[in-house]
């Protein structure tokens, strides 16, 4: 049975679309939560709004953020990007015989330039 559904290309397809989406979502978060500091949050910290942890963002902009931003962001680029990456390597792994399904395809209608 579990052989069955791991041959059905269907199935494959889906599961690695629900395995590629922690790693788009991931980058969407981490993108908005990079710029939404960078325009919002101060440049100097501010102890009596608790801003006080020090964090580059976008290129190098220091901002001053309080405990709960700082863990957000942190737990986004190290803990959430991982598990991301490693499900993009299994999604990738699931693929893999339809990319190169595809990739000939192309190199096929490509002529060959010396």
């Amino acid at each position: 049975m579990i052989r069955s559904l791991v041959n059905n290309k269907n199935v494959r397809t889906v599961v690695a679309a629900v395995l590629i989406t922690p790693l788009l979502l991931t980058i969407v978060l981490g993108s908005y939560l990079e710029f939404h500091y960078d325009a919002v949050m101060p440049r100097s910290p501010q102890p009596q709004t608790t801003r006080v942890y020090r964090l580059m963002v976008k290129g190098g902009s220091v901002v001053y953020v309080n405990q709960r931003e700082f863990d957000l962001l942190n737990f986004i680029r190290h803990y959430m990007l991982s598990v991301s990456g490693i499900c993009a390597m299994f999604a990738f792994l699931l693929m893999r015989d339809k990319l190169e399904a595809i990739i000939s395809r192309e190199n096929r209608f490509r002529p060959f330039h010396q």
